[in-house]
């Protein structure tokens, strides 16, 4: 059973690429740390997981 499922996520701001073809899942008891510098994505990846921005991909949960 899983809690997220993120599959073949894109996200493209104007000539952008923000996201490309990110994939995980998340179970139970699991936790996701998402880090990096500024501006490579990390608020995007949330606010698609959070159903918040429009996104080209599949997420479930």
């Amino acid at each position: 059973m899983s809690i997220l499922i993120l599959r073949n996520l894109s996200k493209s701001i104007g000539s952008e690429q923000i996201l490309a073809d990110v994939s995980l899942e998340l179970r139970p008891g699991e936790v996701l740390v998402v880090k990096g510098r500024s501006g490579v994505g990390k608020t995007t990846l949330a606010k698609i997981a959070a159903l918040l921005l429009p996104d080209r991909g599949y997420v479930g949960f």
